[in-house]
């Protein structure tokens, strides 16, 4: 006989803190963490099925980064240079970097679960694997700790080895720099088609004001990370490029109530335009 265990409860007051705070600790590497309450506060319930996605991706990637910093120790070297290069850039020039609703859009289209893994988005790689077994069809499970790992090395080699080193790079990524600020990150150096080659050119090319980006031009932009525009855009490409920013609305109004965007820095939206 199979059975299922549902529930209809939701954390509460001090369990969302100490969620947060339990998978922080797991993140950082903490061997040994106490939960402490008084007798029936809710500590079992803490630990809910809800989170228990989130605290296995959030363990294995910790085992996984460990793994990763003995064996990619001189790749992880030069890229934690560059790494924190940007960031120190990032921070420098922080009221002209990426605003919150095109991180939190980049987040909806990309990696919606960004906040629940440490570099790896294992339910991703499995259901990739899954469709490419039973359909023949690919399908991308890179998080965006991936992506900016990708274009901070300079490799885009199509090749198992360079998914794997690309794989393990990426959870170290928490240990150089804050986990919320790595889509900013991204979004900075990203490639949006010809002439646009990081995030200030691309808004200037598309007369974005990156003060008073609406939702609309958010998702315009990001939808240029998977269909880069050309030099010439031919009719599937505009068409191609317009039903992605449709999509990456949709995913915006559905997941702006949820709990995608938590680890986000409370910024103003947009402008009313």
């Amino acid at each position: 006989m199979a059975f299922r265990l549902g529930i209809d409860y939701q954390p509460r007051g001090d369990q969302v803190t100490a969620i947060e705070s339990l998978l922080r600790g797991i993140r950082d590497g903490d061997q040994h963490q106490v939960l402490l309450g008084v007798t029936g506060s809710g500590k079992t319930f803490t630990c809910n099925v809800q989170d228990c996605n989130r605290l296995w991706m959030m363990a294995v990637g910790c085992v996984i980064s460990t793994t990763a910093s003995v064996l990619f120790r001189a790749q992880w070297k030069r890229l934690r240079i560059r790494l924190l290069t940007l960031y120190r850039e990032h921070l420098h020039k922080n009221g002209d970097g990426p605003p919150w609703i095109a991180q939190a859009i980049l987040i909806s289209g990309e990696d919606h679960r960004f906040f629940d893994h440490a570099g790896i988005d294992f339910i991703a790689v499995a259901r990739a694997i899954w469709r490419r077994l039973t359909l023949g069809r690919r399908e991308g499970a890179s998080t965006i700790e991936m992506q900016l790992v990708r274009v901070l090395s300079g490799r885009f080699e199509r090749t198992l080895r360079r998914k794997i080193l690309e794989a393990g790079l990426a959870t170290l990524l928490v240990s150089a720099v804050p986990k919320h600020s790595i889509p900013a990150l991204y979004l900075r150096i990203a490639y949006y088609g010809n002439g646009m080659n990081d995030f200030p050119s691309a808004c200037s090319k598309l007369r974005l004001e990156k003060y008073s980006m609406s939702p609309f031009h958010a998702a315009g932009l990001v939808a240029r990370l998977k269909y880069p525009e050309a030099s010439k855009m031919s009719l599937v490409k505009v068409t191609q490029l317009s039903r992605r920013t449709e999509h990456l609305l949709k995913l915006y109004t559905s997941h702006r109530k949820g709990r995608e965007y938590r680890g986000l820095a409370e910024t103003t939206q947009y402008a009313t335009v």
